[in-house]
């Protein structure tokens, strides 16, 4: 995966007090255009939730409806459509400002790497992440 370039990241707004419902649109469609088509199944021949139709024409609590269980899976944890939709606004209110520390706005890089080592890190307790395999 191809770093962006610079001008390609958005500047932090750490003074922002709540996404817009177009931050969380674009958070939802975000990962459903990573899980792909099959995954989703919105239409068959959709490459993007964007270009499908039936995602066009639902409303947004329509379209929370639908993310929810996708949302319920990648958190592993039974939810309502209300707590997806509160979880989701977290999210994109964090990208949004900048605020986790993981954000890569808050590191500079200042050449290329050509060589080093790579130290992957593991959850205290085992299985904590659930697409992850840890068990060794």
């Amino acid at each position: 995966m191809d770093t962006p370039r610079p001008e390609q990241v958005r500047e932090m707004q750490p003074h922002v007090d709540a996404p817009t419902d177009a931050d969380c649109l674009e958070l939802m469609e975000m990962i459903l255009g990573a899980l792909g088509r099959d995954a989703v199944g919105l239409g068959a021949s959709m490459a993007h939730p964007r270009d499908s139709e039936e995602w066009q024409g639902m409303s947004l609590p329509q379209k929370y409806e639908f993310f929810a269980p996708i949302w319920r899976v990648m958190r592993d944890e039974a939810m309502s459509v209300e707590e997806v939709q509160r979880q989701v606004e977290a999210v994109a209110l964090a990208v949004k400002q900048g605020s986790a520390v993981s954000d890569m706005r808050h590191h500079v890089f200042t050449g290329k790497l050509t060589g080093a080592q790579v130290v992957y890190f593991r959850a205290m307790k085992r299985g904590a992440c659930n697409y992850f395999n840890d068990s060794r």
